[in-house]
């Protein structure tokens, strides 16, 4: 299964090769009601279902550190 992993740096998928997409690439990232939704610049959007469910703290921890980093970037 494909492994989405988030940092400061941005978004990497452990698919072969694996995929690197920093900060700036970005429109969106969020998770909501079992889904992480990755917003491109591109207009492409990427969609994945989560492996186990998560709490509503960790659902917003997660969100909140997307918010700040993609609304960094515009400032």
């Amino acid at each position: 299964p494909v492994e989405i992993g988030v940092d400061e740096d941005g978004i990497a998928m452990n698919q072969f090769p694996v995929k690197k997409y920093p900060w700036p690439q970005l429109n969106n990232v969020v998770i909501k009601d079992g889904l992480i939704t990755i917003d491109f610049k591109n207009n492409k959007i990427l969609q994945k279902e989560l492996a186990s469910d998560i709490s509503p703290e960790l659902e917003a921890e997660f969100n909140n550190f997307c918010s700040t980093h993609l609304s960094s970037i515009t400032s």
